[in-house]
């Protein structure tokens, strides 16, 4: 049956209105849908496919030969068939599989035309697919005797199965025409032919015409070919059957280089020309000046005496055991030290049982060494995240080749590749003239490591967007704990480099903004966006575990979408869909069970303008549009996500001790009825229907985990109807009966079709600090309002026997630090907050444990209500609860000038329940209670009179 189109299906269409895209997470397609028992990946996908087609208009045609596999082998000669779609490739990563499916025309495939299906294995369901086919494809040809392309194919002279060796070097352009010059020519490692849409503009890799236009040696971009024009029958814009040719050609500074080329059978002509190899460049200092202290006037062209100081030991771990009586050299289970390049610089290697590999900075044996622990490092990362190293990087052949002087006197760094793997890196120098390796900055290694990424998953080394993850992974992972003074350049050491990733979108730097042009340029936009996504998930805390748990996840999330995509991509949206199912597929990363992260991802491409609503202006220069429906509960960042540790302040949900309706809140009485109301709003574009609200309740505490330490309210859930795109309602009353005196934790989750809340959604128990944050359709309220009306006593009196508890969310023993922060105004008149439990403000809980805190507030001078108002927002006593260093809650005392004595947690007792109280009090007196009325209190006066002989 066909699949249906509903609100909780995102549908993504390019300019033309075509459906380029659907995600559909809440509406999962599943073997149910499609009709079959026990289906496997490809059953499931290939199904799918059939039921989404038309929403793609795909038309049925296409179809007929789905589920005949592509031959491994394709075809060289181009037949009479029609459009179709065939199998191509079944790809696992983690618990998420790709089923892709490639188009072909003339029986020949479609160059990065395909259709593909990501599921996730738990359940087996669909949740997302993407479509890159080509529509109304008419291959020509420039044959004029021969117009059909049958008929041109059989007279050209450079089809897969006829050219050979020399023909492509002829073909490739007259060396003395540039300073490419070989002794070898060219060695072909596979031909094969395809359909490929001759682009003018992506006839030669943009990073190589971008170093040229440049004119800068030391920042030239890829290797590329000097080939002679294309001649003026080739169209631009029309498709072509072309031979794909791999081949080996070598260049005297940087060795052998594998290529692909596509050549127009009939001309001859070049169409598409790129070199395996990915380059970085620029003038840096060792990784320890990132991470150890800041030193802005530092350089790498300094001498030994001021960097060998800066450097630390580390552990060089894998290293391959010598034969008996053989030195250590640098090779290992994933990297391999080599003289590969020129110039001629041997790798060092150390004498053993020491194998001491000590060197000073300014050395090519520093470089080497560096070299060698950051990559052998980053593919152990990769490992620890949770990967299969070798099934992810089943093209590379560890240990890979790595030259650690292989630049010549270059400023620069190289990743070498297949078709399908990394072959080999080469670093040159910090700066001209200088002694420091390129290989000594981590950033540059990290940025060369990521095309390695790229080119095992998608067989290219970069995005059609950008330039790749590099930059972004560089800058992600080596923020946490940077001292550098702007923590935005990209390579804060290199005077070279001067990429950033804080780029504006109204200065041009947009998804589709004036700077959007691929390569670098589109680089900074990807790591802009990014390193919002990491800021807003803990990297903008000051606490260093909360960032290195942010990079840490945001790394294996790019890790991970990449490894389930199946070919390149220009469409950035679809790399924001990756990551986003990357999060949303995810059953446990160190125990943080996924899918609590991917609305902030969503947010971080929206942010830097990717999302423009139909029609928007071109070229882009604003933020994008939210989603179609983006219900919310404000927590003070009017529903987006920047950065908010105290995520348990919010006001728009507030407590009533009858359902009066008013918008005051007031403090739970516990034992007796309650009602909370919350105000929803609505930040999407369109109308949200079916919205609904989901109330809980907790004792006060923090190291809160979700859903087991809540318990839904009397009122458990309540309609809000549809809500207009930028309105806003107010829902309840939710009633509810507080259980624990100290004002109990409140709870809302909102949801609304095509919007629903990471509290219904997330694969797990998860701690509040990594759920609450970052989604703003829930929210939570730990304010208890106290006494700032009625002078010091009043606000003393309000934390009489003050108390909440403190658990610790994790399976494991952890260490609890409690901090208190209090208003200025009470800190200046000498006001002061103890806690008074076991253990005060530093104690340790084993797993899962628990522990009363009680608070008392120590007087200082009084204060009037007048002065409370002065202090304008700043009147709230805070208590934070930092669990491993990790923010995990806090609780929140809100000193309000309106209330003058403590807020009653009690009942209030009725009139019965008085009179028979002053009844046994008469009758304590002997004094005759039975004709009682009622009890009014306008004085009392006790004198107790005590035995002359008490011992007292």
């Amino acid at each position: 049956m066909t699949f249906e189109i509903t609100p909780d299906v995102e549908v993504r269409r390019d300019q033309e209105g075509i459906a380029r895209s659907l995600r559909h997470l809440q509406q999962p397609y599943t073997e149910t849908d499609a009709g079959l028992t026990a289906p496997t990946p490809r059953s499931l996908a290939g199904q799918y496919v059939r039921d989404v087609a038309e929403i793609y208009d795909i038309d049925p045609g296409w179809l007929v030969d789905l589920d005949q596999p592509l031959p491994r082998n394709s075809s060289t000669e181009p037949t009479d068939e029609g459009t179709r779609l065939r199998f191509a490739e079944e790809r696992g990563v983690m618990e998420t599989t790709t089923v892709t499916y490639q188009q072909t025309h003339l029986g020949l495939p479609v160059w990065e035309a395909e259709l593909s299906v990501r599921m996730h294995d738990d359940d087996l369901r669909t949740t997302s697919s993407q479509s890159t086919v080509h529509y109304d494809i008419r291959v020509v040809t420039p044959d004029e005797e021969k117009p059909e392309v049958i008929g041109a194919f059989e007279r050209a002279d450079y089809t897969a199965d006829a050219i050979d060796a020399d023909d492509l070097e002829d073909l490739l352009g007259p060396s003395e025409e540039g300073a490419f010059k070989t002794k070898r020519g060219p060695e072909i490692t596979r031909r094969r032919s395809l359909v490929y849409r001759y682009d003018s503009e992506l006839r030669f890799d943009p990073e190589s015409e971008r170093g040229q236009r440049e004119g800068n040696s030391d920042h030239e971009g890829p290797p590329t070919l000097p080939l002679p024009p294309v001649p003026d029958e080739i169209e631009d814009g029309t498709h072509y059957v072309v031979t794909e040719v791999l081949f080996t050609l070598a260049r005297p500074d940087l060795g052998p280089i594998n290529w692909r080329a596509f050549v127009e059978p009939v001309t001859g002509a070049v169409l598409y020309l790129r070199a395996f190899v990915e380059t970085a460049h620029g003038n840096v200092f060792p990784a320890d000046f990132l991470t150890d202290t800041p030193q802005p006037d530092i350089d790498c062209c300094d001498p030994a005496g001021t960097l060998d100081p800066l450097t630390e030991d580390v552990t060089l771990a894998g290293l391959t055991a010598p034969d008996p009586g053989d030195d250590q050299s640098l090779s290992g289970e994933y990297i391999d030290l080599q003289d590969t390049n020129s110039p001629t610089v041997a790798p060092p290697t150390a004498p053993l049982p020491e194998g001491d590999f000590s060197s000073s900075a300014p050395t090519d044996d520093f470089a080497a060494v560096s070299a060698y622990y950051y990559l052998d490092s980053l593919y152990r990362m990769i490992d620890d995240l949770g990967f299969d190293v070798s099934g992810f990087f089943s093209g590379t052949s560890f240990p890979i080749p790595t030259d650690h002087r292989g630049v010549g006197g270059g400023v620069n760094a190289f990743h070498f590749g297949s078709s399908s793997g990394t072959t080999k890196f080469t670093f040159g120098l910090c700066r001209s003239g200088c002694d420091v390796g390129i290989a000594a900055d981590v950033r540059i290694v990290v940025h060369e490591f990521a095309h390695s990424v790229l080119r095992n998953s998608i067989g290219s080394g970069t995005f059609g967007f950008a330039h790749g993850i590099g930059d972004s992974l560089a800058v992600v992972l080596n923020d946490p704990g940077t001292p550098v003074a702007d923590r935005f350049r990209t390579f804060p050491w290199s005077t070279l480099i001067t990429r950033r990733h804080d780029r504006d979108v109204t200065a041009g730097w947009a998804w589709g903004g004036t700077n959007d042009s691929g390569g670098y340029p589109s680089t900074q936009i990807l790591a802009t966006t990014l390193f919002r996504v990491y800021r807003s998930t803990g990297g903008d805390d000051d606490r260093l575990n909360v960032q290195r748990f942010a990079a840490r996840y945001l790394a294996y999330l790019l890790v991970r979408a990449v490894g389930s995509m199946t070919s390149n991509t220009s469409d950035p949206a679809v790399f924001a869909t990756a990551v986003m199912d990357a999060d949303q597929g995810t059953t446990d990363f160190e125990g943080h069970p996924g899918g609590a992260f991917h609305k902030v991802v969503r947010w971080g491409f929206e942010q830097q303008g990717l999302y423009q609503p139909p029609g928007a202006p071109t070229p882009v220069s604003t933020e994008g549009a939210p989603p179609e429906t983006d219900v919310y509960v404000d927590d003070g960042r009017d529903g987006e996500y920047e950065y908010q540790r105290n995520f348990w302040n919010t006001t728009d949900m507030w407590n009533r001790t009858s359902p009066d309706g008013g918008t005051d809140h007031q403090t739970p009485v516990v034992g007796t009825s309650n009602y909370m109301y919350v105000r929803v709003k609505n930040r999407g574009t369109g109308t949200a229907e079916n919205t609904a609200v989901s109330a809980y309740h907790c004792k006060p505490a923090t190291g809160l985990v979700w859903p087991d330490d809540w318990q839904t309210m009397t009122t458990a859930e309540l309609s809000a109807g549809s809500l207009s795109s930028g309105g806003e309602t107010v829902v309840g009353p939710f009633e509810w009966t507080p259980e624990t005196v100290g004002h109990e934790c409140l709870l809302v989750s909102v949801s609304a079709d095509g919007d629903p809340s990471n509290a219904d959604t997330v694969n797990g128990s998860i701690p509040h600090w990594r759920l609450v944050p970052f989604d703003n359709n829930i929210a939570q309220r730990n304010v208890a309002p106290v006494a700032g009306g009625g002078g010091a006593t009043n606000l003393a009196s309000s934390f009489a026997d003050r108390r909440f508890w403190v658990n610790n969310p994790f399976d494991r023993s952890v260490d609890v630090e409690l901090e208190r922060e209090l208003p200025a105004f009470l800190r200046q008149r000498g006001w002061h907050l103890r806690f008074r439990n076991p253990g005060g403000a530093s104690f340790s809980l084993g797993p899962r444990g628990s522990r009363e805190v009680v608070l008392e507030l120590e007087e200082g001078n009084d204060f009037t209500p007048e002065d409370v108002r002065k202090a304008g927002e700043e009147t709230a006593i805070d208590v934070l609860t930092f669990v491993d260093d990790l923010p995990v809650g806090g609780m929140r005392y809100d000193v309000d000038p309106t209330l003058k004595t403590p807020p009653r947690e009690h009942p209030k007792p009725d009139d019965d329940e008085c009179n028979d109280t002053t009844e046994r009090l008469l009758d304590c007196l002997d004094i005759p209670a039975e004709n009682v009325k009622s009890t009014k209190v306008k004085r009392i006066t006790l004198d107790i009179e005590l035995d002359d002989d008490c011992d007292c």
